[in-house]
């Protein structure tokens, strides 16, 4: 059974929590090798599990809301997904940290739109979305960048 477009909203939260906690564990790190040893290699630990998540969560997504990711390449973040669970311990921490820096906040503001024009058009549920909204689980999501 396919996933429905509808149901996509809990796993574009998920993704958005993710990228949330990867943002605030990796703020004021400025460098690869900053982020590799911070709190003996624990933000980096924790970021690559948050990063597995966000591809695990991308995967999960109906074909419907995947065809609305243009500006995102599926393709090597799956790969990111692969390398960082296959192959752990040749990762390249300045790669990590780069696509951290670079990639994670067009993925947030893609997700953000996505889920505005969701709301907007009677996609998602505004009472998950309001229910979401006051969960402890979602309290790394900007729900005020969310127009619903």
């Amino acid at each position: 059974m396919l996933p429905e477009e509808k149901k996509d909203l809990f796993h574009l939260l998920g993704i958005l929590e993710s990228a949330g906690k990867i943002s605030d564990y990796s703020k004021g790190l400025e460098t690869a090798d900053e982020f590799i040893k911070a709190q003996n290699q624990m933000v980096y630990n924790a970021c690559l599990t948050l990063l597995t998540n966000i591809c695990e969560e991308l995967d999960k997504l109906s074909a419907e809301t995947k065809s609305k990711l243009t500006k995102l390449d599926l393709r090597a973040i799956k790969g990111m997904r692969n390398r960082i669970v296959h192959d752990y311990q040749n990762l390249d921490s300045y790669i990590i940290f780069d696509a951290i820096q670079k990639d994670l906040p067009p993925l947030k503001e893609t997700l953000y739109e996505v889920i505005s024009a969701g709301l907007k058009n009677n996609i998602f549920d505004k009472e998950d979305f309001s229910i979401s909204k006051d969960s402890e689980f979602y309290k790394d999501v900007d729900f005020s960048r969310i127009e619903s």
